[in-house]
């Protein structure tokens, strides 16, 4: 009787769908569609962006949806005293009306579903989110240079 060849560590989790190997690809390729407009939506600035999730990343429904992301640099994200994504909850507040005024689409996203009921504890099919992602918004392709 042939002995069956031990699977590597890492093949045992590109072989599961619902891994932290697909999950970390799912959201490195969600973020890089999020911040593919190139600025903050916020301020402007080019400089250290961040895809934020409107509605928590543990709300594994949305985690992936582009429309659940704002590109924001560090500073707006976290640092703004009067309006940040995270923060005091008068910055919250704050950042809630600006996404009110400012972005009707996404507010009215987030506002809609802000208070559904998700199941947690679901398996969930990062691998496929992943290509779907990468098929909306490829990677840029390396130059080869002679």
């Amino acid at each position: 009787m042939a002995k069956k060849k031990k699977l590597s560590r890492l093949a045992k989790q590109k072989a599961n769908p619902s891994s932290m190997y697909w999950r970390r690809r799912a959201d490195k390729a969600w973020a890089d569609a999020v911040k593919k407009g190139g600025k903050c939506e916020v301020c402007g600035s080019k400089k250290h962006l961040i895809g934020h999730h409107m509605l928590s990343k543990e709300r594994l429904y949305y985690r992936h949806n582009i429309d659940n992301g704002l590109c924001v640099c560090s500073y707006c994200h976290k640092g703004n005293k009067k309006a940040s994504a995270h923060g005091s909850t008068d910055a919250v507040y704050n950042f809630i009306i600006w996404l009110h005024g400012f972005k009707h689409a996404q507010f009215r996203f987030f506002d809609d579903r802000r208070k559904q009921y998700h199941e947690t504890g679901i398996k969930y099919n990062y691998q496929k989110r992943y290509e779907a992602l990468i098929e909306m918004c490829p990677p840029p392709q390396l130059v080869k240079r002679d």
